[in-house]
Order: structure tokens, then sequence, then C-alpha cells
């Protein structure tokens, strides 16, 4: 019994909150990743001399804004899982009423 074969399954679209939400979060996000690229490129990274130890230590701007990344992509991650469960969740309960 395939939950996804049914005609209520085809209507996954999303209302304008959602869509202004990812539109908002994508484009900080895509800021982000350019300035942390832009920014790895042009700075100085401090390396440790000491053989054996290979650790790497960033400036501080740079180590919250890949903390802001991991934030946001996991959240959005989070977003679209809860979404898709509820989802099947709603499918099979209609499924399991009639």
């Amino acid at each position: 019994m395939n939950l996804l074969t049914t005609k209520e399954s085809s209507k996954w679209t999303m209302n304008k909150k959602e869509k202004n939400i990812i539109f908002i979060l994508s484009g900080i996000l895509t800021i982000l990743i350019l300035y942390l690229t832009i920014r790895l490129r042009t700075s100085d990274i401090a390396l440790s001399i000491v053989p054996g130890w290979h650790t790497t230590i960033l400036p501080l701007e740079i180590t919250w804004t890949i903390l802001t990344i991991i934030i946001i992509v996991s959240s959005l991650l989070l977003y679209f899982i809860y979404k898709g469960i509820l989802k099947c969740l709603t499918l099979l309960w209609k499924r399991l009423k009639l």
C-alpha cells in the first residue's frame, strides 16, 4: 500500500508564507556562503607549528559565519523532514479513517 500514489499526495504546494521564509533564508545563506568563500581566500589563517598537531585557528568572524550556515541548513532540513513526516501521517490517517 503506497501512500504517495493518491491524488492528495500530488498537492505538495507551499503557501505564500512558506515561500517567503524559504526565499529569505536562502538569500541569507547565499550571502553568508559568498562572504565565507571570499573571506577564507583572502584571510590569514594561523596554522600549528608543532609537528603532529593539525589545528587551524580561524578568525572569529569566520567561525561565527560557519556556525550560522550550519544552523540555517540544519533548520531547513529539519523543517522539510518534519513537513514530509506530517504529510505522510496525514495521508495515513485519512486512509485509516475511510
